[in-house]
């Protein structure tokens, strides 16, 4: 199905190509897998959401998965894939995950520093709570600094 743009765009005229088959970012997620960069910037442009969100039943309450596509670029050193994601709307906060669980904390564990950073500093300008322990230093050292001014 990820053979040529072409291909995708008649299918996606006749078929329903945005209603996602699992919950791990479908053909997205395929995208990143299959190493095509062209593909994943044309799947947003027909319709697919970028952070492939996709309602699931877990423990009884319905919730959504989210951004398995940037997950997987983090995690597999596809820094300009991830690049993709973002400009086409993934976001790179995810409000509800834990710290660790989150695409920058992801890239780190699996070594690729240079995506963690490219995603907290994308999460931090569009207004996300992602900080990297060094932001955490810098403020907690900057407000000791202050309060020990004040005193």
């Amino acid at each position: 199905m990820l053979g040529d743009a072409a291909f995708l765009r008649k299918k996606a005229d006749d078929e329903d190509l945005i209603t996602p088959l699992d919950d791990r970012g479908w053909l997205l997620r395929l995208a990143v897998d299959c190493d095509r960069p062209d593909i994943l910037k044309l799947l947003p442009d027909l319709g697919l959401d970028p952070d492939a969100r996709v309602r699931v039943e877990h423990d009884d309450l319905p919730t959504s998965s989210w951004g398995m596509p940037l997950y997987q670029c983090a995690g597999y050193g596809k820094y300009e894939m991830a690049v993709i994601l973002l400009e086409r709307g993934a976001d790179a906060v995810e409000r509800d995950a834990e710290q660790w669980a989150t695409p920058p904390a992801w890239a780190e564990k699996k070594g690729h520093v240079h995506i963690a950073a490219m995603l907290r500093r994308e999460g931090v300008s569009n207004g996300g709570w992602l900080r990297a322990p060094s932001v955490d230093a810098f403020a907690s050292g900057m407000l000791g600094q202050a309060s020990a001014e004040l005193s």
